[in-house]
């Protein structure tokens, strides 16, 4: 939030956009909760940039300080939910960012077209940002958050100043986990857009997918969680008008894009101004490393990947060493050709993952081998494989995990006994329903005394 502090860039008060996309809200009480719609009841009226918009309509932007009571909200919310808000998957900023491409060099948005888009979502995401405790939310339109410079607008020196150090924040504020990004995607020119990849790119880092069940939030009421990504085009997210699924229009979640593969697509794109190609080459590169060697987990299950998704992954663990992970967990994912698998333990070979406790294959049914890199895994204690039923052979080099404690293969009847025969001694191999639900009672009655 440092450019918010420094009003190198302003976001625009949810409430203010929607009543100047011709919105009106209605508020109605039952069962002493409060909830608030809003309906399309006027005209849209195009935004203008930043240097006017602040000059003519201050309050049209949410202060830090209101974003912070926002943000508060949510915290207490979270706080009063119990263990089952403990997840990073709905961890959230009020702020939501429009990924979108400018219709002329002149005004961004001179029809109004894209804020009512943005508009259309944001009314039917409303009651669901307001159930989760936020008052309002910030919302990011470059055109009107930052200060511009195009051939009827000139900023000053220190305009230009706060527009360098806001966009210094694009890899942060794009690949953030708990920001949602909009993508305004029925726009020709957002094909051939280096910066509209830029932000593609960097907002398939980090973001987790949404949880599918609902939560129990104010009063009782079950409200699930948004998608952190959604495409206002998307069919689904069209017809649901009333926010009844807030997931509605997710973006399926891309596996991250390496350094070296995102500069090779960005040759495909064009930029307006010819240093901004190396600019976002310098963000990207600075997202993927300072995001990367930051985590602690690395949670891809569920995604439908196929080996080449995982291969994508894997080219960019071979660019960050990620020394803090301690876990990666690639289960219920359709890997049927083990290059993808081959490629994570490439990564592992050449330094990357030294750190990791946990790997989680549970329901990747097709692998049919592990990586014979794991041995160098020093710190692995846990290998979980259920259901990978076509797994055969485990590498020779397990037999020096010394820290191996729990190796898990429910319903892999195929594994070869000797291999098992070769892992140290300390191992537990779990091989049945009881004998894991055994294991989990002994650790819960240890944890007790």
């Amino acid at each position: 939030m440092d450019a918010v502090v420094a009003r190198a860039l302003m976001l625009l008060s949810a409430k203010w956009l929607l009543a100047r996309a011709g919105y009106t809200p209605t508020t109605v009480e039952r069962r002493g909760v409060s909830k608030t719609t809003w309906k399309l009841t006027g005209t849209c009226t195009p935004l203008p940039a930043r240097q006017t918009l602040e000059a003519s309509e201050p309050d049209a932007y949410i202060t830090h300080a209101n974003l912070t009571a926002s943000y508060a909200g949510y915290k207490e919310l979270c706080a009063g939910g119990g263990k089952a808000f403990e997840t990073d998957a709905t961890a959230a900023l009020p702020v939501v960012l429009c990924s979108h491409a400018w219709e002329t060099p002149t005004h961004a948005d001179p029809e109004g077209a894209t804020l009512a888009k943005v508009a259309a979502n944001l009314a039917r995401m409303m009651p669901t940002f307001n159930a989760w405790g936020f008052d309002d939310m910030g919302i990011f339109i470059d055109w009107s958050c930052m200060f511009q410079n195009t051939p009827t607008l000139t900023r000053t020196p220190e305009q230009t100043q706060a527009f360098v150090d806001a966009q210094r924040q694009f890899g942060v504020w794009f690949s953030h986990r708990m920001t949602t990004v909009y993508i305004v995607d029925d726009q020709p020119q957002r094909a051939t857009s280096g910066w509209q990849l830029f932000e593609e790119a960097t907002m398939a880092l980090f973001k987790d997918v949404a949880p599918s069940k609902p939560f129990k939030v104010k009063a009782g009421q079950l409200v699930p969680f948004w998608a952190k990504v959604t495409r206002t085009s998307d069919e689904a997210l069209v017809a649901d008008t009333g926010g009844v699924n807030p997931q509605a229009g997710a973006l399926k979640k891309a596996p991250p894009l390496s350094a070296p593969h995102f500069i090779t697509r960005l040759k495909e794109r064009a930029f307006a101004i010819d240093k901004d190609r190396e600019l976002c080459v310098r963000l990207y590169r600075a997202a993927v490393e300072d995001g990367f060697n930051s985590l602690g987990r690395l949670c891809f299950s569920r995604l439908d990947w196929t080996d080449d998704d995982v291969a994508e992954l894997a080219s960019a663990l071979e660019e960050v060493p990620c020394p803090n992970v301690v876990e990666l967990d690639l289960s219920w994912n359709d890997m049927r050709t083990g290059t993808g698998l081959d490629a994570i333990g490439k990564a592992i070979a050449l330094g990357s993952l030294h750190s990791l406790q946990r790997l989680n294959l549970i329901n990747c049914t097709a692998i049919k081998a592990l990586p014979d890199s794991l041995e160098e895994l020093l710190e692995l204690n846990t290998i979980l494989l259920d259901g990978c039923v076509q797994l055969r052979h485990l590498p020779e080099g397990m037999s020096k995990l010394a820290s191996l404690k729990t190796l898990q293969i429910i319903n892999c009847h195929a594994i070869d006994e000797v291999d098992i025969k070769h892992l140290p001694s300390s191992t537990k191999v779990i091989r049945t329903k009881e004998e894991l639900a055994a294991l989990a009672a002994r650790e819960a009655k240890q944890a007790s005394e």
